[in-house]
């Protein structure tokens, strides 16, 4: 324990010293903490906690498909999801619409 005391001291009395390397040593440890905070805050939000609705065992997905290709499905434009709406009052309590970005070619996804 004492050892270890003894190179706290050094460390601090070093850092003293060196102003320059000490600035850049707390900025980089500032930075790398908020940045893993801010990180990890958001994975939590986003992954970890359930949704926020009455039952999420029933959140369904909607998606268009299209007669020509059955196998391609597409998102609503926004004319169609509020159009969508106000027609399935009686069937879905609410509807939600999202938007995601697709990364690269089409056929890649």
């Amino acid at each position: 324990m004492e050892t270890l005391l003894q190179d706290v001291r050094y460390g601090v009395c070093m850092l003293r010293k060196n102003h320059g390397f000490t600035a850049v040593a707390v900025v980089t440890l500032a930075l790398g903490i908020g940045v893993n905070t801010a990180i990890f805050s958001f994975a939590d939000a986003l992954l970890f906690r359930p949704l926020p609705v009455k039952d999420p065992a029933r959140v369904v997905t909607l998606f268009r498909r299209s007669i020509q290709h059955p196998q391609d499905y597409s998102s609503f434009s926004h004319p169609a999801f509020l159009d969508l709406r106000r027609s399935v009052r009686e069937i879905f309590s609410d509807l939600l619409a999202y938007s995601s970005w697709r990364w690269g070619p089409r056929g890649a996804m």
